[in-house]
Formats: C-alpha cells, structure tokens, sequence
C-alpha cells in the first residue's frame, strides 16, 4: 500500500513511475499487478498520465518459486561448506589432544622449511615413563594426561608456533622463529617446564 500510494503521489508531482503491488479481485482471487506510467506536461501546465497495468500473478510467482530455490541453494552450500570445513578439521587433528595430527603437521613443516628465509627449529617431546600411567590407572586415565600436556603444551606456544600429536606420547612442535641453538634451548627448556 505504502509503494502504491508513493506512485500516485509521484505521478501528481509529474514523475514516471512503476510499481507492482497485490490486490484482491472481485472474484477473491489474489493477483500480482505492476502498473506502469509515464506523464506528459500539457500546454495548460497540468499533467497528462499514460500507462499500462499487466498482471505478473505468474511471473510473481516464478520469481518468488526462484528466490525459495536460491534460498535454499544458499542454505545447502552453507552446510556443505560447514560439512568440509569439519572433514578437513577432522582430517588434520589428533582426534583426542586436538592438537594436528602428524601428517597434518607434515604439510605445515614442509611448507614453513620452503618459505622460510633462516630457517625454524623443531622439538620432538616425549613424556617419559608414559607407559606406567597407562599400566597402573588405565588408557582412560592415560588419555587426560596426554589431553592436559597437550594443553600445557599450547598454552606455552608463541603465535605461528605449531604443535602436534607425532604418535603415542610423543609431541613435535615446529618453532618457526627460532634461529639460534641458544633460542631453541631456551624454548625448549620453556615447554619441558610447563
């Protein structure tokens, strides 16, 4: 209503307009309708309107058919994008610690070796006597600990540091940054700590 008042009021100001708008025949039926007009200034200084009005119940309802289609397009994309995007988290991480996996952080080592201008360091960390724990509490208590040093371990990471799950008990950390022995011992020295 409000679109449809704004056409007839730019019309009386002698503007061009179109609009589509519902009405409801006489007949009950609801039809899509656009009116199309242009105005024309006569030599007595008022306004001479000419236009068409066309049903597009129709065309409104093919377009209304196609948003509902690409709507739903745009829905199933989402998903299938949030579906990959989980794959590939589930493909790349250690399914208990969270941390990469080792093939995962294969990938990110070799890529960081070929870009990298000095060089980076890499720690390989094992958590000793690992197997006592397993042996005396269970795999289930073995597995908080690997969860809580693989915490341990993040929390002690700079930015652009990467940890890893390498197999068992067993940790790697790529040390982008680190380019001297005393630095890499230092860090090292850090996360044994932590």
């Amino acid at each position: 209503r409000a679109a449809y008042n704004e056409f007839n009021q730019g019309l009386c100001r002698g503007e061009d307009g179109d609009v589509t708008y519902r009405l409801i025949g006489a007949d009950g039926i609801t039809r899509w309708v656009q009116d199309r007009a242009a105005c024309r200034r006569r030599p007595d200084g008022a306004f001479e309107v000419s236009g068409i009005v066309s049903d597009v119940t129709e065309r409104r309802r093919l377009e209304d058919e196609l948003k509902r289609s690409m709507d739903e397009m745009q829905r199933a994309h989402r998903e299938l994008e949030r579906s990959r995007e989980a794959a590939e988290l589930r493909a790349s991480t250690d399914e208990l610690t969270a941390t990469f996996n080792r093939r995962r952080f294969v990938e990110i080592a070799t890529e960081s070796l070929a870009s990298a201008d000095g060089g980076c360091a890499l720690l390989l960390l094992d958590a000793d006597h690992f197997k006592q724990i397993n042996d005396a509490y269970g795999h289930a208590a073995g597995d908080a600990v690997l969860v809580g040093l693989a915490q341990r371990l993040n929390r002690g990471l700079e930015r652009g540091d990467c940890l890893a799950r390498w197999g068992g008990e067993e940790f790697a950390v790529l040390l982008p940054d680190v380019r001297s022995e005393a630095a890499l011992a230092e860090r090292a020295e850090r996360l044994r700590q932590a």
